[in-house]
């Protein structure tokens, strides 16, 4: 069964120290970047669509892309996902990726799964790589953390 990750963009830019810091559309050419970058959807076969607010001046990607940018145009980002969700044939196949706990539960009750932003980021950020014995790895967030103490 392949999944549809259905991202909660602006939410997501806000939590990532180094994109948060950006101007709106930096923040999200850089979170599309990354998840192409990590191949965030895991299998070819899953799907990642990224919901922004507003109306599109710029939209990355390309038709062979596996991530899709959506702008919600005339309504909320929130209100896009959760039309989206509804009408979906299979919403156990979605998994929303979000840290706004209202749309969280709005979502799950019309049967999509859950994920947290930072278990999205740490679980996708290692994806297809064998992690070398002598190197430890440490989690995105607390990379970011270290960085920003550094500077």
């Amino acid at each position: 069964m392949s999944l549809h990750y259905l991202l909660d963009g602006y939410n997501i830019v806000k939590q990532i120290p180094n994109l948060a810091r950006l101007d709106l559309k930096s923040g999200r050419a850089a979170l599309y970047n990354l998840i192409q970058a990590r191949h965030s959807q895991g299998s070819p076969r899953n799907k990642i669509t990224i919901v922004f607010d507003g109306r599109a001046d710029l939209a990355p990607g390309s038709e062979q892309s596996a991530i899709e940018v959506i702008f919600s145009r005339d309504r909320s980002a929130d209100e896009e996902i959760k039309a989206m969700v509804g009408a979906s044939k299979n919403p156990a196949t979605i998994v929303l990726v979000s840290d706004d706990r209202q749309l969280a539960l709005e979502a799950r009750a019309l049967g999509a799964r859950i994920m947290a932003v930072r278990d999205f980021i740490q679980e996708r950020r290692g994806k297809g790589k064998k992690p070398k014995e002598d190197k430890k790895e440490i989690s995105f967030a607390t990379e970011h953390k270290i960085n920003a103490e550094l500077k």
